[in-house]
C-alpha cells in the first residue's frame, strides 16, 4: 500500500518521530527505485550494452522507414 501525505511544517518533527517508531520492515522498497538501481548496476558492471543516442535514433528511424517505405517519396 502506498500513502501520500501532506504534513504541515509545524508538525514535521512529530510526524518523523511517529514514523521512526515503526519497525524497519514496515517500509516497502519502491519498485521504480529498485529497477533504476538494477539498471545502474548493470551499466556499472558493463553487463548492459550501451549505444550512443544518435545511433539508436537512426536505427529507429530506419526501421520506421522500412516498415512504411511505400509511403515515402524520395
Amino acid at each position: 500500500m502506498t500513502v501520500r501525505l501532506n504534513i504541515k511544517d509545524e508538525y514535521s518533527k512529530e510526524f518523523f518521530q511517529a514514523v521512526g517508531t515503526l519497525p524497519k520492515d514496515a517500509f516497502c522498497e519502491d519498485p521504480l527505485e529498485a529497477e533504476l538501481q538494477k539498471r545502474v548496476d548493470e551499466i556499472d558492471s558493463k553487463k548492459a550494452k550501451l549505444i550512443p543516442f544518435e545511433d539508436g535514433m537512426n536505427s529507429i528511424i530506419e526501421k520506421i522507414k522500412a516498415k512504411h517505405e511505400k509511403n515515402y517519396i524520395n
